[in-house]
């Protein structure tokens, strides 16, 4: 088993999402090319378009795929500046024209060319497309008659966020073979303007993930994970926001996550076999029954108390996001032998929840057996008693 963080480590590390680094013309951001969610949008664009007699858009494959780059640029900006609306400048500084320019050669564009973005944590589409409808949106217009094209972004970050991109134009599609499902992909960014923001690699993510099986044994320390949770609703009442429902499943569920990171020594939003949270479904049954898509995942390892991680993560732009965001009402956290976990999520209407009890001193030896295929999953306490 390779060891990416190695046991004499002494500095204190923690990530939302991870950017590993790269030059310093480019940062690397990792995510997932939805397919399949892009083609939803442009399906419910079209049904509105036809409504009111006129033609549907054909997506154009170079065009979503410009879409598809542009949307992980945002995903980038949004972790780096901590943003929630749409931002219409590139990290590179390049117009949205550059890089159509440079992924669309075969389309020969008009000057009738419109852009429409989100970096809203939206998984559901009828909220992207009320968003495009807006008259104050940039290329919200996509009534237009002159339209012909339409390409879309939607790129999943680690963290479960979705980071949109809708591109309309008047030309005329060339390229109509728009791949399905999802691809785990990385994605050089462009920070320099003679740089350009490329596709690294690109897997088709059902058939990226590796079985894995192993049991790791160790602590459940619902202590520190409840001082975690008590915190973080300190400072969201700080900044008056409403406090975090304290869940008692989430917090279970990010206990064993921080397992999975300690068996496999690796502080990663990637599970032991490659895959993510939100694109293994079910992540766990509960979750799919009890709780909607979106999720927020921060994760940390080496610090000794919830102070010192609740300081770093409140200090990087991105887990503070997460734990300030006001899409999200309900939270779990737990540390296993110095891996942390926070999981952000809101259930769904009539979930029954069970509040995370405060019973200190609290700290379990455990043994986990982690599971993990590409068709399921099951990572579950096997053994576990009260630590003296």
């Amino acid at each position: 088993m390779s060891k990416t963080i190695p046991t004499l480590l002494v500095a204190i590390i923690c990530a939302a999402i991870l950017y590993p680094a790269s030059a310093q013309s480019t940062r690397t951001i990792a995510g997932v090319f939805d397919y399949d969610k892009a083609k939803q949008v442009v399906k419910n664009i079209n049904n509105i378009r036809q409504s009111q007699g006129l033609r549907p858009l054909k997506m154009d494959a170079s065009l979503t795929e410009a879409a598809m780059i542009r949307a992980a640029e945002l995903a980038y900006l949004r972790e780096e500046n901590g943003l929630h609306a749409a931002e219409m400048s590139r990290p590179n500084g390049d117009s949205e024209g550059m890089l159509l320019e440079e992924q669309c050669p075969s389309l020969k564009f008009a000057d009738d060319l419109g852009f429409a973005c989100t970096i809203r944590p939206y998984t559901e589409i009828g909220p992207i497309v009320k968003l495009l409808n807006q008259k104050d949106r940039a290329g919200g217009t996509y009534l237009k008659s002159s339209r012909q094209s339409i390409g879309c972004g939607a790129f999943l970050s680690p963290d479960g966020y979705y980071s949109w991109t809708v591109f309309f134009t008047s030309a005329a599609a060339t390229k109509t073979d728009i791949p399905s499902g999802q691809w785990t992909v990385d994605v050089a960014v462009a920070l320099k303007d003679n740089e350009r923001t490329r596709v690294v690699t690109r897997t088709k993510s059902d058939s990226d993930l590796t079985p894995t099986s192993f049991e790791v044994t160790g602590h459940f320390n619902y202590d520190k994970a409840m001082e975690v949770m008590e915190l973080v609703n300190q400072e969201r009442c700080r900044r008056g926001l409403k406090p975090y429902f304290l869940d008692s499943t989430l917090t279970e569920l990010a206990m064993i996550r921080s397992a999975e990171m300690k068996g496999t020594e690796t502080m990663s939003h990637r599970r032991p076999n490659g895959g993510y949270v939100d694109i293994i479904k079910p992540f766990f049954e509960v979750l799919v029954v009890n709780y909607s898509p979106a999720k927020g995942e921060n994760v940390a390892f080496g610090q000794e108390t919830a102070e010192q991680v609740m300081d770093d993560w409140l200090n990087s732009p991105g887990h503070c996001a997460a734990i300030l965001s006001k899409d999200f009402t309900c939270m779990g956290a737990g540390e296993f032998d110095g891996y942390w976990t926070q999981l952000f999520m809101t259930p769904k209407p009539g979930s029954k929840l069970v509040r995370v009890k405060n019973s200190s001193p609290h700290v379990e030896e455990v043994t986990v057996r982690v599971t993990l295929t590409r068709d399921g999953e099951e990572s579950k306490v096997l053994r576990r008693k009260k630590a003296k």
